[in-house]
């Protein structure tokens, strides 16, 4: 009974020096809370260029020295121009997550009211202003032949109107650019391609020599480090003396090749042998699939889409012309197709394909129409469409777009406008501008090196730019000897 009681008596004391000590630790906080202002420690753009930021999924860190009240968060911090955010907390850190894209090339304020509070409700130590500018909108495009003899993959600053070089060869055939990357294919001496791959945020490069192989097509993911090109293996023959270079007999059909930045390294992909020749590839814009279109054996012209992870089937989409593009949220595309019950009557005609696998046809297919492409914000659908007949070539084309209605937006009597581009924040509009006296002209033989090689078509190789304001419905300017434009995000 006495050792028990001992117990208690140690077992009291011990109970009431740990509730001396957490009084005193609370003493501490509280008072380090009243010495020490609630302030601000630091702040970053996470995930986004340091001294310019992105247009698209904006954060805002912001570290404090002490977590925040998350009462009536919203109260106490406003933006400038007027922003959509939501607001999350990690620890000491308030997070500011913008859920809209922003303008290109503007200087945007986040201000924290001094009435923000800590968990002490102390009151943070004065306004607080942060404050960032946003990258200028830019776009690439390849220029033929000037002012010497080569070929240049050109960057444009839409703000400054500055031009840079980026690249620079004797015949470029194709290239694809993003945001950090820049994929050229050229021809070479032996009469098949190199691709030379470019980092436009750091100093990496490298060329792939492809002695063997011809390359049809690039496309670059945006979210995996990785790039696709079909290629045709091919070798060298002679028949009568006469040398030339002809598709590998055992091996004659256009492969799909996926290349990984980092792993510098490039593997095949045939999935269910579906993809034994290819006429068609290009990445969708999450870049978790790679839409192509096949000539095999068991659904010849057929499109398939192939997830690349998880292991997933390959999606049989059905026989088009051509589909040329994902819609933003990739549930949709839009692709171009002939009456197939009646191919030589009219033209062609532009549909929709959801992910539900219905379709629904845009345009009439009275006229002939090209390059179809979604709006990057509004419900649009740009597309070029056939005004004059011109022998030997598809005409000549005005820009028109659809929003549950056919409706005229850009013609210029005697050229052609052609391949709309829009950039991602859809207030800017890129045309290719061809002459008709070029389109003549096009399948004469000294032009015809000079001739691009579309799906169904065939275009001049030279052009000029024209940029348009969407929002002013106005010709902004136009960039001579150019084609091929892409907007960098």
């Amino acid at each position: 009974m006495v050792e028990f009681l001992k117990k208690e008596k140690k077992f009291v004391f011990y109970t009431a020096v740990l509730f001396l000590c957490s009084a005193f630790a609370v003493t501490i906080l509280v008072y380090k809370s009243v010495l020490i202002p609630f302030h601000v420690i630091s702040t970053e753009l996470v995930e986004t260029d340091k001294t310019k930021a992105n247009i698209e999924n904006i954060k805002i860190k912001v570290q404090f020295n002490r977590p925040v009240n998350p009462e009536n968060i919203g109260e106490f911090i406003e933006s400038n121009p007027k922003t959509d955010f939501i607001i999350k907390f990690e620890q000491n850190a308030l997070v500011i997550n913008v859920t809209q894209n922003l303008n290109y090339n503007t200087k945007y304020s986040f201000i924290l009211n001094q009435e923000l509070k800590d968990i002490y409700n102390e009151k943070l130590e004065k306004d607080f202003t942060f404050e960032f500018t946003t990258k200028s909108q830019k776009f690439v495009y390849l220029q033929r032949n000037y002012p010497d003899s080569l070929d240049r993959i050109i960057l444009f600053d839409l703000n400054s109107k500055q031009s840079t070089e980026l690249f620079s060869a004797a015949l470029i055939q194709d290239y694809h650019a993003t945001g950090e990357w820049l994929v050229v294919s050229t021809l070479n001496s032996l009469g098949t391609n190199d691709i030379s791959v470019k980092s436009l945020t750091g100093n990496y490069y490298t060329n792939l020599n492809l002695e063997s192989i011809k390359i049809s097509q690039l496309s670059i993911s945006l979210s995996n480090n990785e790039f696709l090109y079909v290629g045709q293996q091919v070798e060298r023959r002679e028949v009568n003396g006469q040398k030339f270079l002809a598709p590998k007999i055992t091996d004659p059909y256009n492969t799909l090749y996926l290349y990984n930045f980092k792993d510098q390294q490039a593997k095949i992909i045939s999935p269910n042998e579906s993809a034994e020749d290819i006429i068609d590839a290009k990445f969708s814009p999450d870049g978790s699939s790679i839409l192509y279109r096949s000539n095999n054996q068991l659904n010849p012209g057929h499109y398939y889409l192939y997830p690349l992870e998880n292991n997933l089937e390959v999606i049989s989409l059905g026989f088009f012309s051509v589909i040329t593009e994902f819609n933003k949220t990739a549930d949709k595309v839009l692709f171009l197709s002939f009456d197939r019950e009646n191919p030589y009557t009219g033209g062609n005609f532009i549909g929709v394909l959801n992910s539900s696998r219905e379709t629904r046809a845009i345009t009439d297919g009275k006229q002939y129409v090209g390059e179809p492409i979604f709006g990057n914000i509004t419900n649009n659908i740009y597309y070029s469409e056939n005004y004059k007949a011109i022998e030997n070539s598809r005409g000549l084309f005005e820009i028109k777009y659809y929003n549950e209605s056919e409706r005229n937006l850009l013609k210029i009597e005697n050229f052609s406008l052609e391949n709309p581009k829009v950039s991602s924040d859809e207030k800017y509009m890129a045309v290719e501008k061809i002459s008709e006296t070029e389109l003549k002209n096009l399948f004469n033989a000294d032009n015809m090196a000079i001739a691009r090689d579309f799906i169904d078509h065939k275009k001049p190789g030279r052009g000029s730019l024209v940029i348009f304001n969407l929002e002013k419905n106005e010709i902004m300017f136009e960039i001579p000897n150019g084609i091929d434009l892409i907007w960098l995000k």
